[in-house]
């Protein structure tokens, strides 16, 4: 059981199967109010069936391609306000670095990190609105070298195990 707090409308991305529709069927039984998101809005909206079944009228599903910063935008301002995003969507490559195509590259950043800052983004902003959080908390400067470390660390970290099956030193 997850300790009770105020925290109640949780949106989540990546909830049309696996790790997010299980997130959300897990919220749904805590009573949460859930906002279901994906690109696939038949799986969105079966997440969305199973918590209603669980708690009525408890979730609803939106369709989103989380890497358009301007559907993103739209969406959060039909959904807000939430007291919790849960960033879950994401997708990866069973493929080495070097077999990858530049297109699916360019998919997994863009989902991988874009789409979370554009979420993230824009429901920072809701929250300002709903005066929730300050202002402030954007201006420090601060994320941007968060965003830039974090996805050079896991990259570099990807290339070392790469190189090392490869036994290059």
């Amino acid at each position: 059981m997850i300790k009770k707090y105020t925290i109640t409308r949780i949106t989540i991305t990546g909830a049309a199967r696996g790790l997010g529709r299980e997130i959300c069927i897990r919220l749904a039984k805590e009573g949460c109010t859930i906002t279901c998101i994906d690109i696939i809005l038949a799986g969105a909206k079966e997440t969305a069936k199973l918590c209603n079944e669980i708690k009525s009228n408890c979730a609803e599903a939106h369709l989103c391609d989380i890497t358009d910063r301007r559907k993103v935008a739209e969406l959060v301002k039909l959904v807000k306000p939430v007291d919790v995003l849960i960033n879950n969507a994401g997708i990866v490559s069973s493929a080495d670095i070097m077999e990858v195509s530049d297109e699916n590259i360019e998919r997994m950043m863009n989902v991988n990190v874009m789409a979370q800052f554009w979420t993230s983004y824009a429901q920072h902003f809701s929250l300002i609105d709903e005066s929730i959080v300050g202002k402030g908390a954007l201006r420090s400067g601060y994320w941007r070298r968060l965003v830039a470390g974090s996805s050079l660390v896991e990259m570099r970290g990807s290339l070392v195990t790469m190189l090392d099956q490869d036994e290059v030193t």
